[in-house]
């Protein structure tokens, strides 16, 4: 499936997934350690994507280009929840 283009006549998108867990435990009764997990499958993925036609000097130089932000690859968290 591919996500509609922003603009008219820009190219569509493809669509990403990314799967993300967490594991979570009480360590006393006041406190609960976690650990997350996001991109599991460190798959390549980007938060926003675009499509532009830049226009440089000289006037003739004119590029279609597809600009994109990367999303962060696999990363761990670890964190600690206390109740007081």
């Amino acid at each position: 499936m591919t996500r509609p283009p922003v603009e008219k006549d820009a190219p569509a998108l493809g669509a990403v997934t990314t799967v993300g867990a967490r594991l979570s435990r009480p360590i006393s009764r006041h406190a609960r350690v976690s650990v997350d997990v996001f991109n599991i499958f460190d798959k390549p993925a980007s938060t926003s994507d675009y499509f532009a036609a830049m226009h440089a000097a000289p006037p003739a130089a004119i590029a279609d280009t597809d600009f994109f932000h990367p999303a962060d690859g696999r990363s761990i968290r670890l964190g600690l929840k206390i109740i007081f």
